[in-house]
């Protein structure tokens, strides 16, 4: 469980490096653009990485379903590794040209194609690990986010008081995310201890799981896909937040980093309360609420954020917004598992979260900026409100035809 929790906090958290340090990322790898180019190009480079998710998902998922859970997670861990590595020792535009911009471009790739595949195989070892408990013990999935950004704010807010500026631009980046390689090196020596599931040796391994997924579980697919949109449109708003405070709100790198450590608290409290919940309740009813709650507070929260452009405001919305979606995703993980059938579950999981990220994260953008282009204020808040609208209708499908509780 430990394991498979942290091949999540070591995706996640270099998806949230990357957004707390786009400003440097911009100077030092796209300096040639001015500060709106180099801002578009780094969220459109975050958002367009999720391209390799699918693929990663139906690869490394295929290889989960057919020889086992472990070796699946072990490949995803490498590869996150190996592209964390090659963006640290990345030299700057000034040095190399464009091959640096490129480079960061390769790594991102990396990590995003391993971060495709270790999600659903990730779910789906803790998930078969028990039965009674899967709930909260899927929810450490989750809890890896909250870890995540714990680790990343507190990491980032000491730097950020302990070097200057300018040392912070040359080095502390490079610390910062190369603190990923030390995850994923634990992640390893505690992968070497585990065993396989028991559910996935008791079982004939498939020879087919991609026909089988499709053909005789296309539905499950469609709506695993529709309840993993409220969390992936959630990720996005998340990985925002932080870049607007810097760009839109003129805040010091230091508040964005601390904002960082309180959503981690919240996360990494919330979210295995809720999965532990829905083990007593029900899944539907926990995550019915919270995306409920994301629907109807998300735009006054956006609201309140850009009109006070306050470091308190920041805090108290990232906050809010954190435990709302720690509330979703506590229950998500133990859903989806509970929503494919063994043989397929580590490929049904991934490429849900995969297809989700990859379609929304491409078009997240650029609906956005549409959005913005039009007379309705505040689009992002307007834009999750709608996924999670939309996830409600998928959860009540997946109740009704398939029983879900």
């Amino acid at each position: 469980m430990v394991t498979a929790s942290l091949g999540s906090t070591l995706g996640w958290y270099n998806v949230l490096i990357y957004g707390l340090f786009a400003p440097v990322l911009m100077q030092l790898f796209v300096p040639f653009a001015s500060t709106s180019e180099s801002t578009g190009y780094m969220i459109t480079l975050l958002s367009a990485t999720t391209l390799v998710r699918p693929l990663g998902a139906l690869l490394l998922g295929l290889m989960a379903d057919r020889a086992g859970r472990r070796p699946a997670l072990a490949l995803s861990f490498g590869l996150m590794s190996l592209g964390t590595t090659l963006i640290v020792i990345m030299p700057t535009y000034d040095q190399i040209g464009m091959a640096a911009p490129i480079g960061i471009a390769v790594g991102l790739i990396l990590h995003s194609f391993a971060q495709g595949g270790q999600v659903g195989c990730g779910i789906a070892y803790t998930a078969e690990l028990t039965r009674t408990h899967r709930g909260l013990f899927t929810s450490w999935q989750i809890t890896g986010q909250g870890v995540t950004a714990l680790l990343a704010g507190v990491l980032g807010w000491f730097l950020s008081f302990a070097l200057p500026e300018e040392a912070m631009q040359e080095t502390g980046w490079r610390i910062t995310v190369g603190f990923g390689i030390l995850l994923a090196l634990v992640a390893w020596y505690l992968h070497d201890q585990c065993e396989e599931t028991p559910a996935f040796r008791g079982q004939e391994p498939p020879t087919q799981p991609f026909v089988d997924l499709f053909a005789r579980h296309g539905m499950r697919m469609l709506l695993g896909c529709g309840v993993t949109l409220v969390s992936t449109a959630g990720a996005y708003v998340a990985m925002m937040l932080p870049i607007m405070a810097r760009m839109d709100l003129a805040l010091p790198v230091s508040h964005t980093f601390f904002s960082a450590l309180v959503t981690g608290i919240a996360t990494l409290v919330t979210g295995p309360c809720m999965g532990a919940l829905s083990d007593r309740v029900g899944r539907v009813p926990v995550m019915m609420v919270s995306a409920a709650a994301v629907a109807v507070l998300i735009y006054p929260m956006h609201l309140f954020l850009m009109q006070a452009g306050t470091a308190g405001s920041l805090l108290l919305v990232q906050f809010l917004f954190s435990f709302l979606l720690a509330c979703y995703l506590g229950a998500l993980g133990a859903f989806l598992a509970e929503l494919f059938p063994t043989p397929v579950r580590a490929l049904g999981i991934s490429l849900a979260y995969a297809l989700t990220a990859a379609v929304f994260g491409i078009l997240a953008p650029y609906l956005v900026e549409t959005l913005n282009q039009s007379a309705l204020p505040y689009p992002l808040g307007f834009y999750l409100a709608v996924c999670a609208v939309c996830s409600i209708v998928a959860m009540l499908s997946a109740r009704r035809r398939f029983d879900m509780r």
